[in-house]
């Protein structure tokens, strides 16, 4: 087995045959722990090879086992924003209903200063529309027309679809873990034995 220090990280390659190896990672600053063995590294005949030969990506992803990161909850009603937007096309002008938009808009800001998580998005945007007072429409049957355009965007939407993720701090690890790693091994004389 071999090993090669970076910061705080120690990093432990093991060629089991030729095209497979196993990587072992271990960090002291954030206590991260990382293990993948690969069964077939292609063309590349040594472990230390083949992790010069990969791209970033491909190593956070067979190392990582964070899926994502937490919600941005700014960049999440953005997507809400948008997909309302888009809904209402040629739907609602904005010199109309003057008094209902600004309620609405009042209750979106609402809406956003409690959401916590992804989870908590979810459950209040399927039933946003139901907190909305449509008696600010004065023309019942405008105000009918508005209220089930409104339903119809809620429930037909599927919100997780709008939850944006930021990278999560593992995968941020990696992937720079990854860039000094090959910088490291394709000096000379970088490794040693255990």
């Amino acid at each position: 087995m071999e090993h090669i220090r970076i910061g705080q990280t120690d990093i432990m390659f093991e060629d089991i045959d030729v095209g497979k190896g196993k990587i072992i990672i271990s960090d002291n600053e954030f206590g991260y722990d990382f293990s993948c063995h690969w069964g077939s590294m292609g063309e590349a005949a040594t472990l230390v090879d083949f992790i010069k030969s990969i791209n970033s990506h491909y190593f956070v992803k067979s190392l990582s086992h964070k899926f994502k990161g937490p919600m941005n909850v700014k960049k999440t009603f953005v997507n809400l924003r948008a997909h309302i937007q888009e809904g209402f096309e040629h739907e609602l002008e904005w010199y109309e209903h003057l008094e209902f938009q600004k309620d609405f808009r009042r209750k979106l800001k609402q809406l956003q200063k409690e959401v916590g998580d992804d989870v908590e998005f979810i459950q209040k945007v399927s039933a946003f529309h139901t907190k909305l007072d449509f008696s600010l429409i004065k023309d019942r049957q405008e105000s009918n027309a508005m209220e089930d355009l409104f339903a119809s965007i809620f429930k037909q939407s599927e919100p997780w679809r709008l939850v944006h993720y930021e990278t999560h701090p593992e995968d941020v690890f990696l992937s720079k873990l990854h860039s000094k790693l090959k910088k490291s091994l394709s000096k000379p004389v970088q490794l040693c034995l255990l």
